[in-house]
Parts: structure tokens; sequence; C-alpha cells
């Protein structure tokens, strides 16, 4: 919702919990629902983070600036036992995070911690100019974390002739296995997307916008893979 309390925009999550916005700059706000959960949660009321996930998300308000996207993270809190979540979990549905992601994270954060107060050590047991230049490298890496520094996580289409954004084209998102389209999405006034797919690999169809407001297929991709993270944001230069 804007900041007027207008919806402008909904999505349903996908199988492991993923959704995304790309919203024009100003303040927002997001309402969550599902069967047999309350939002916002209030066993992690206050929290930034839990065992594996950060920035997390109750419902304050959300800036953003110019070429971001919303992807807080929201923690329901469970009031009743739900059945289809059991059964996906059963049938091994859900693979994108798991106790084995929750482990590894206090290992890396146990890791991190341990080797920059063994830089700091180092440092003044034999002050050299590379024991300096390593701690400075774990400042530099302290301070990406505390921003939340990430990949951008949308892709653009645009005019290879002159880098002018393709506004309102439809891209196509087609299965490799099945030749059948999955998805589709449509870019905004700068030409960005977002797009969450099943891990897997896929071909891109992109359709620009005529004046009558027909469409027309301008571009088809060779096949990219989606799977390490089940996102497509490519930046495609589209030649028509």
């Amino acid at each position: 919702m804007d900041s007027s309390g207008k919806e402008i925009s909904s999505a349903i999550t996908d199988l492991d919990g993923r959704y995304g916005f790309l919203a024009e700059p100003g303040f927002y706000g997001i309402s969550a629902n599902k069967t047999n959960y309350i939002f916002p949660s209030q066993k992690l009321a206050d929290k930034k983070n839990d065992e594996v996930y950060d920035n997390l998300y109750f419902g304050e308000p959300i800036e953003v600036k110019k070429g971001q996207a919303i992807i807080k993270n929201i923690p329901l809190d469970p009031i009743a036992f739900d059945w289809n979540e059991f059964a996906k979990k059963d049938k091994q549905l859900t693979k994108f995070y798991s106790q084995w992601d929750a482990i590894f994270r206090k290992i890396s954060n146990f890791i991190y911690y341990a080797g920059f107060i063994a830089a700091v050590i180092a440092f003044f047991a034999a002050p050299y100019p590379y024991n300096l230049i390593i701690i400075g490298l774990y400042v530099f890496l302290l301070v990406l974390r505390i921003l939340g520094v990430k990949p951008r996580p949308f892709g653009s289409v645009s005019r290879a002739e002159d880098s002018m954004p393709m506004q309102f084209a439809i891209i196509r998102i087609i299965s490799q296995d099945s030749s059948k389209e999955i998805s589709h999405r449509i870019t905004d006034k700068y030409g960005r997307y977002f797009c969450l797919v099943p891990k897997g690999r896929y071909y891109v169809k992109i359709e620009k916008k005529n004046n009558d407001g027909s469409y027309s297929l301008v571009y088809m991709s060779e096949a990219i893979n989606a799977s390490k993270n089940g996102i497509i944001k490519k930046r495609f230069r589209v030649n028509f």
C-alpha cells in the first residue's frame, strides 16, 4: 500500500515463500495474509534477524528510492497446524532454506569475528602495513554487512541503438524442458522487471509495445540458467 493506504500491487508467494515488488520512489507499507498465520509477528517483534533471515519486516513504513525493489523478509506467527506446509515439507518441495542454512550462517559469523579479532591481535603484536590492510578489509566487510549491500534484484530491457529503456514491454519466460510459458512480466517506465521462477533453465521472449497498442516479438534469448537462485535479472539490449 502507498502512504494513503491504497493498494498498489499484490503478489502470491511461490513454493519457497518468495515475492518482490518494483515500486516508484516513495513510502509504502506491506500486509501479508496466509491461512493459519497472523501478521505482524509477535514472537520476533523488534528483532532485526532470526537464525536464517535478516531485514525482517513488521508493518512499518518502507522508504523506496529510485532503482530499488521491495524485498523485505516477512515473518508470520502460526496460530493453527498448517497441513499444506506439512505436506510440502514432507514431499521436500521447499528446499530453498533449511536448518543447514542456519548452521552455515552461524559458522560463517563465528569465522568472520574470530578472524577479525585475530587480525587486531596480530596488528598489535606486529604493527606491519599488511596487518593494517587486513584489518581494513574486515572493517570494509563489516560496513557492507551493516548496510545490507545486496546484488541488484531486478533486470532491465533497453534498446541497443540508444540505451533507452523499453517501457511496458512484455517479457515471457519459457521453460527449456517443456517449451511452455510459465510466467510473464511487464517492464515499468524505466524498462525494469522483477522475475522469480522455479529453479531451472529458461528462454526469454521480449515483445515491444507498438504505437497502436499491439505487441511484436523483437527478441529471443539463449537458455538462461536460473538453477542457483530462481531469479531472472539479466539486462537485455534489444535490436529491432
